[in-house]
C-alpha cells in the first residue's frame, strides 16, 4: 500500500518534471529564432530559479511532515503559474518568428510595419497571469512557512516577537522577487545589454547568467532550510541586512557595468543618469561586485551557522520526544 508520505514524495517529484520541462520549454521555443538567444537563456534561468525557489518553500510549510500538502488553492496557483509561462513563452516565440519573416524594406512608401496582433496580445495575457499567479503564491507559502498562517506562528505567544520587529519576515517574503530582480538587472548590464555587441553577449552568456544564478540559488535554498520548525524569525535581523545591502550591492553592479556598444563608445546606467562620467561609472560598478562577494559571504555564513543550530534543536526536540514515549511504555 502507497503510504501518504509516498505519495507527498510522488506529488513534489512530479511538480519537479513539470518545472523542468516548463524552463525547458522556455529555452527551446528561442531556439529556432534567429536572434535573440541571449534572453531566452537569461529568461529559462530566471522561470528555473523561480518555479524551483517556490517548491523549496512548498517542502518546508508546516512544523510537521503532515503540513508540507499543497493546498487546494496553491495547487491552483501553481497551474496558473505553469500556463502563464507556457503561453507566453510560446506566443512571444510565435509572434518574434512572424515579425523576423517580414522582408525589411528601405523604401518610405513600402507596407507599414506590422501591428501587434492576437499573438502578441496572448503574450501578454500569459505573463501577466505567470507573474500575478506566482507573486501570490510566494507570498502565501512565505505565510504558511512553519506553521505562520500569515505572520503568526503556532508557537506559544512568548516566543513570537512583537509584530513591528517581524520586519525581517517582510524580508524574506521579498527574498526571491528580489534576487530574480538582481538577476535579470545585473545580466541585462543594467538593461544595456542589446546595445553591447558581442561582448555584452559573452558577458551575459559565459559569465553573469551561470554564476550569478548558481550564487542566488544557493542562497535561497540555504534560506530556506535555515528557517526553525517551531518558532522565530523566518530572517534574523542582521540576515535581512544583509540581504538588503545585497540587492544594494547588486544593483550598483548592474548600474556600473560599463559595456562598449557596437558604435565603439561606453554605455551603462549610471551613464545614462551622469554623461561622461565612465570613471565613476566603472568605480560604481566594481564598488557593487566586490561589495556582492563580500556580503554575500557574510550571509552564507550566517545561514549555515542559523542551520546548524536548528538542526541541533531539531535532534534534541526528537531525542526529548523519544525518551518521553520510552517511559510511557
Amino acid at each position: 500500500m502507497t503510504t501518504r508520505a509516498a505519495v507527498r514524495g510522488s506529488n513534489f517529484a512530479a511538480m519537479t518534471v513539470v518545472n523542468i520541462a516548463v524552463a525547458s520549454t522556455v529555452l527551446a521555443a528561442g531556439l529556432g529564432l534567429p536572434e535573440g538567444l541571449v534572453l531566452r537563456i537569461g529568461a529559462a534561468a530566471i522561470v528555473a530559479f523561480a518555479l524551483t525557489s517556490s517548491l523549496a518553500l512548498a517542502r518546508r510549510q508546516g512544523i510537521g511532515r503532515d503540513d508540507a500538502r499543497l493546498t487546494a488553492l496553491q495547487r491552483t496557483l501553481f497551474v496558473a503559474t505553469w500556463a502563464g509561462i507556457l503561453l507566453w513563452s510560446v506566443a512571444s516565440a510565435w509572434d518574434a518568428a512572424a515579425t523576423w519573416a517580414l522582408p525589411i524594406s528601405l523604401d518610405p512608401s513600402g507596407p507599414p510595419p506590422r501591428d501587434e496582433g492576437p499573438i502578441w496580445t496572448l503574450s501578454t495575457v500569459g505573463q501577466t497571469v505567470a507573474a500575478a499567479g506566482w507573486l501570490v503564491l510566494m507570498v502565501h507559502l512565505s505565510a504558511r512557512l512553519r506553521g505562520h498562517r500569515l505572520g503568526r506562528s503556532r508557537a506559544s505567544a512568548e516566543a513570537r516577537p512583537p509584530w513591528h520587529r517581524r520586519w525581517p519576515d517582510l524580508v524574506f517574503t521579498l527574498m526571491v522577487p528580489g534576487n530574480l530582480a538582481m538577476l535579470a538587472w545585473v545580466v541585462s548590464g543594467g538593461g544595456l545589454i542589446a546595445d553591447s555587441g558581442d561582448l555584452g553577449t559573452v558577458f551575459a552568456v559565459i559569465m553573469a547568467t551561470p554564476v550569478l544564478f548558481a550564487l542566488l540559488f544557493f542562497s535561497t535554498i540555504q534560506a530556506v532550510d535555515a528557517v526553525p520548525r517551531v518558532h522565530g524569525l523566518l530572517f534574523t535581523p542582521a540576515q535581512a541586512w544583509l540581504q538588503i545591502g545585497l540587492w544594494a550591492s547588486l544593483g550598483a553592479w548592474g548600474a556600473g557595468s560599463t559595456m562598449t556598444d557596437i558604435y565603439g563608445e561606453e554605455v551603462s546606467a549610471f551613464l545614462t543618469l551622469f554623461p561622461g562620467t565612465v570613471d565613476a561609472s566603472d568605480a560604481v560598478g566594481w564598488i557593487g561586485l566586490v561589495g556582492s562577494v563580500v556580503l554575500y559571504t557574510l550571509l552564507q555564513i550566517s545561514l549555515r551557522r542559523r542551520r546548524l543550530i536548528s538542526v541541533h534543536e531539531r535532534r534534541a526536540a526528537a531525542r526529548r520526544l523519544n525518551q518521553a514515549r520510552a517511559g510511557r511504555s
